[in-house]
């Protein structure tokens, strides 16, 4: 099923659905099949019922102009930051100054990321990453894919900032401050490679070479426009003559391509905003009072995530009863154009994922993993068993989570932990390896799509803004950055349980 996702020859969702009954014939010829009942108990409802609540939630907040604005402030507050210096490439913008915004932008997702499930994070700066991408008249695929690669190292970095974190500290007995004291140095250390890494795989996207047309993404709605500041920049041998409608959008935007000499380091970039030489707040926002209402409902929502141990509720719930009070107050008739924007699709396929995971575990393909992992490490000297169990499960559950889903592979290799750390033959305690596996699973969603659901969201919103991220062309760019970062968590965590004898 993986090879057939991964070459793309037909629909994730239908190779999905090929998998789970090419395995259901399996299962027919060895073991009995499995009922309805036991299939539905094996979706992972916490996931499904968040993402179709927030999904819906956002697509009401879409409406209001917020995220249009959002976007602009951004690059207003950013700008009078950075120098901005004339660009010769079709835009006002310096590289410069798209790499801080794309910096600002990925900080600000780690962050949020750590306190809410990354499938909250990445529906809320979704949007605002394609719109401020728009602005800066750039393709949003660097900013959509260092989302995904900013949320996972935030979400890695406490208890509740990933699925498999809360599964993991369940199954240990580990709690908040254990998981934040053991795994947010890690993720701070791997901060600036994973910045120095971003800057070469994007450095011809941020800064492509000077183009004579440059379609770009369309802040509004995502789709593709043409920039008349991109047709500002000719060579001698090619300017418009002087009839040429060209004249005209040189004339409207010749403070930004005859800058005055006083203007060469700070140009400023309100013009591009669809023309208006300077927008205010009213130019984007289109309904207040929706905009009040989903303002409260979506603080209340994140709130009630952040007191969820007080109060008992779980994100689900309190998504979904956000969703509720939303589509009452602001589409109380029709919610049709609401459910239209839902990924259907994302949602199936993750349906399909999880019952796919499930036979395999029914029919007991990863006991073989258990076996070995077992013979290996014992095999070595005391000595070195720590180490070299630090090793095997970084490694492996970096390298084989990333074709599967991360949280069904946390749940199959949970026992493995506790044969390794309860095996009298093995001295290793339960807790490096418990923390070691958290790290791992998280990264491991850097790696390819369908790691994790952040990364199908965030891919299907980019193709449906008209820029289609492939499986290969994310795996070109998320497979080195996971392979850089195992590297990285794995001389942290040796150096922290190995050398300092941390939990030993």
């Amino acid at each position: 099923m993986f090879v057939l996702v991964s070459v793309e020859v037909c629909n994730r969702t239908l190779v999905a659905l090929f998998g789970v009954m090419t395995l259901f014939c399996f299962v027919w010829a060895f073991e009995e099949l499995p009922t309805l009942e036991e299939m539905s108990s094996w979706l992972d409802w916490n996931t499904l019922v968040l993402l179709l609540s927030m999904m819906m939630l956002i697509s009401v907040f879409s409406q209001t102009g917020a995220f249009e604005y959002v976007a602009w402030a951004t690059v207003r507050i950013c700008a009078r930051q950075t120098s901005i210096a004339p660009c010769n490439c079709g835009s006002i913008f310096s590289s410069r100054h798209k790499w801080s915004i794309l910096i600002a932008i990925g900080t600000l997702t780690a962050i949020a990321s750590a306190f809410l499930d990354n499938c909250t994070t990445v529906l809320l700066f979704g949007p605002i990453s394609v719109r401020i991408a728009g602005l800066l008249h750039c393709s949003p695929k660097p900013f959509l894919i260092s989302l995904i690669y900013f949320c996972t190292l935030g979400g890695a970095m406490t208890l509740v900032g990933d699925p498999p974190n809360l599964i993991i500290g369940s199954s240990f007995n580990l709690g908040f401050t254990e998981f934040l004291l053991n795994c947010m140095p890690c993720i701070v250390f791997i901060f600036p490679f994973a910045f120095l890494l971003m800057y070469f795989q994007f450095k011809d996207l941020i800064s492509p070479k000077p183009p004579k047309y440059n379609p770009v993404v369309n802040w509004e709605d995502g789709s593709q426009y043409d920039s008349e500041l991109s047709l500002l920049h000719h060579t001698p041998d090619n300017l418009p003559s002087p009839s040429s409608p060209l004249n005209d959008i040189q004339k409207r935007h010749s403070n930004c391509t005859s800058p005055s000499k006083s203007e060469e380091t700070s140009v400023h970039f309100d013009i591009i905003l669809e023309g208006s030489a300077s927008p205010t707040t009213t130019s984007y926002i289109r309904d207040k009072r929706k905009l009040c209402i989903c303002s409260i409902v979506l603080c209340l929502v994140l709130l009630g995530f952040l007191l969820e141990p007080l109060t008992g509720l779980s994100p689900p719930y309190v998504s979904l009863a956000g969703a509720a009070v939303v589509l009452l107050l602001c589409s109380p008739k029709d919610i049709t154009d609401i459910l239209e924007k839902v990924e259907w699709q994302t949602l199936l396929f993750f349906s399909f994922l999880f019952i796919f995971i499930n036979l395999t575990t029914k029919l007991d393909l990863s006991w073989f993993l258990s076996l070995g992992a077992e013979k290996l490490i014992s095999a070595v000297p005391v000595n070195a068993q720590l180490p070299v169990a630090v090793i095997f499960v970084c490694w492996t559950s970096g390298l084989i989570a990333c074709w599967c889903n991360n949280i069904a592979y946390t749940v199959a290799v949970i026992p493995l932990i506790f044969n390794i750390g309860y095996n009298p033959e093995i001295s290793c305690a339960v807790e490096p390896l418990a923390f070691t596996l958290a790290l791992g699973v998280a990264l491991s969603a850097n790696g390819t799509i369908i790691a994790a659901a952040p990364n199908l969201i965030l891919v299907g919103l980019a193709n449906k803004c008209g820029h289609k991220i492939s499986f290969f062309e994310f795996l070109c760019y998320g497979f080195p950055f996971l392979v850089m970062t195992l590297v990285l968590c794995s001389f942290y965590c040796l150096f922290v349980y190995s050398a300092l004898g941390v939990y030993s």
